[in-house]
């Protein structure tokens, strides 16, 4: 009787699976990958245009433009290949090996600079000549596919 209960005890320590949190910087599942690097943590798409400055009021247009994207999955955004096009034209792509994490955002302005940014921080510059609007445009986020990932018209 005691040697069947040990056995039935070792079946289900063995069963049990750890899975891995992507967004606390740990391997918890030991398998030796972090966060966005583990597959667990790959594939995620659920993205928000959270934010739209498009008439900054305590700088100009050329440097207070922003969009904010955030995430909304709870794995890992790997966004290479992926653009954000203002009205259709001319694309800005995301920098290369960028993953947004579970809950984090992601910022496209116009400079590095936070003094000229109204202390902005920028993870991505927009293409130089862009400008938004001040009165209506769409916004897209596409994938490497070319797959519309998030979408939103401001006005």
């Amino acid at each position: 009787m005691r040697i069947l209960i040990l056995c039935l005890g070792l079946i289900f320590i063995n069963c049990t699976t750890i899975s891995e949190d992507c967004s606390n910087g740990a391997d918890d599942d030991g398998d030796g990958l972090i966060d966005c690097l583990d597959v667990q943590c790959q594939e995620g798409n659920e993205i928000v245009i959270n934010e739209v400055m498009y008439n900054p009021d305590q700088t100009t247009d050329e440097y207070g433009e922003y969009i904010e994207l955030r995430s909304y999955d709870y794995r890992c955004i790997d966004t290479a290949g992926w653009s954000v096009t203002i009205d259709g034209i001319d694309p800005t792509f995301f920098p290369m090996g960028v993953y947004i994490y579970p809950g984090d955002t992601f910022i496209f302005a116009k400079t590095y600079d936070l003094a000229l940014s109204c202390g902005v921080t920028a993870d991505g510059l927009m293409v130089p000549y862009t400008t938004l609007n001040n009165e209506e445009e769409n916004i897209t986020v596409w994938n490497e596919a070319h797959e519309v990932m998030a979408y939103i018209t401001y006005c």
